[in-house]
């Protein structure tokens, strides 16, 4: 039963690749598993990168922050999580030249804020 639902539930470009007479769902899910976990490297490098290129460009503090959030959680669920202080300092380069002063605000604190409080303050 357990092995039909599996069948039931990929999609048809991949049932193919899992077929095999006389499987038992232990292999045919180890199979999918293994389909998904081979591109795991790309994604992070991806996400990385769109991370890394993420700027506050015509968009509100509020989208900005949650595409941010986003990003560091989708990289979490890949394996390669982002600190917050990582993604504090990611959200302060990303901002316009307006928020110049709020920069230098921030930098001149003795300790860093969290992500969350920089998104609370950069929407006031």
């Amino acid at each position: 039963m357990v092995l039909q639902w599996i069948y039931a539930t990929v999609s048809p470009e991949i049932l193919p690749s899992i077929l095999i007479d006389d499987d038992l769902a232990e292999n045919s899910w180890k199979l999918v598993h293994q389909i998904f976990q081979d591109n795991q490297n790309y994604r992070v490098a991806f996400l990385k990168t769109k991370l890394t290129n993420t700027k506050m460009v015509d968009s509100s503090v509020v989208a900005y922050c949650n595409r941010l959030k986003s990003l560091a959680d989708q990289l979490a669920n890949v394996g390669s999580p982002v600190s917050d202080q990582q993604l504090v300092l990611r959200t302060l380069a990303g901002l316009p030249e307006a928020y110049s002063y709020f920069l230098t605000n921030i930098q001149q604190k003795k300790t860093m804020p969290s992500f969350m409080k920089i998104c609370s303050r950069l929407k006031l």
